[in-house]
Parts: C-alpha cells; structure tokens; sequence
C-alpha cells in the first residue's frame, strides 16, 4: 500500500534512510552520506504532501518524494522540462531491496504524472548506483545525459 508520509512517521522515514545510507557504504557507494537524506530534507516534503511511502502492514518499506520541482542543474541538459514529475531522495529498506518496492514507487510516480496530466518521469542518480541504474533500465527509463553539478546520472520515462 502506498501513501502520503504523515509528520508522525518522520522518525521511521529517519531511521529508514539511516539504513539505506548503512548499506550503500558497505556496498561502497558514496552517493549519500549522514548529512543527506534526513530527517530535515524528508520534513519538507512531508509539509509539501510530496514524500509517498510503501509499507507492507504498517511496516514502512520504501518513500520517495514526488513532485514538479528539480534542480537548476536540469536545464543544463538537452530534454523537455516541461509536463514533468520528478523523483527525488527515493530509499527502499535494504530488507527488502529486490522484492519490487522501487518499482512500485517508480509505478506510482507515473501514475501521478498522468493523473497531473504530465508527459514524462524524470529524476537522477549516481552513477555508481547499480542497482538503481538496473531498476530504471527495467522500466524502460532512457539516460539523458550527465548532470556535472550534482554528480549524478538524468533519466526520464516518456509516459
């Protein structure tokens, strides 16, 4: 089941990023770090009903944020940035990974882009993440281009 992530699960989001943070160092990916994703950047989309999670129960499995804003970095790059949904701090539980939690986020963002009546998915990642990389290419995601300023691999699903 998929929701919007309320105030009061900001600790379990917390803890749940700290996890995924854990596992990518043992996995040797630098891509985040203490500092970010937290609390204070999940706060914000929690204020601005943007921060969806899934859960199996009540037991939180995965959020991401979705919404229509991006970095100013994205324009440096050859794509349409109109009619666009944008995934950002996407974290599935390292229990779970592979059981299809990032796809259901990654489904979700679609289904709220054609509900805002918008063309494309778009969102970034590093370029070490592998697993993510993977997901995308499954989806049938495309590579756009790199984003220097961030550090971080463009893709985007024409809906």
């Amino acid at each position: 089941m998929i929701h919007i992530v309320k105030a009061i699960e900001l600790d379990a989001v917390d803890r749940l990023s700290l996890k995924a943070i854990q596992q990518m160092k043992q996995d040797g990916l630098t891509q985040w770090d203490e500092r970010y994703p937290r609390a204070v950047h999940f706060l914000q989309d929690i204020r601005h009903a943007s921060l969806f999670g899934v859960y199996d129960e009540e037991t939180l499995q995965g959020v991401a944020c979705i919404d229509q804003t991006f970095h100013s970095c994205y324009y440096s790059l050859d794509w349409d940035m109109t009619d666009s949904v944008i995934v950002h701090r996407m974290v599935v539980d390292p229990g779970v990974q592979g059981k299809g939690i990032g796809r259901q986020l990654l489904t979700h963002a679609e289904t709220l882009a054609k509900q805002n009546k918008c063309r494309f998915v778009k969102l970034d990642t590093h370029q070490d993440n592998h697993k993510m990389i993977g997901l995308l290419n499954k989806l049938g995601y495309r590579e756009v281009g790199y984003l220097t300023e961030i550090n971080r691999i463009a893709y985007e699903k024409e809906l």
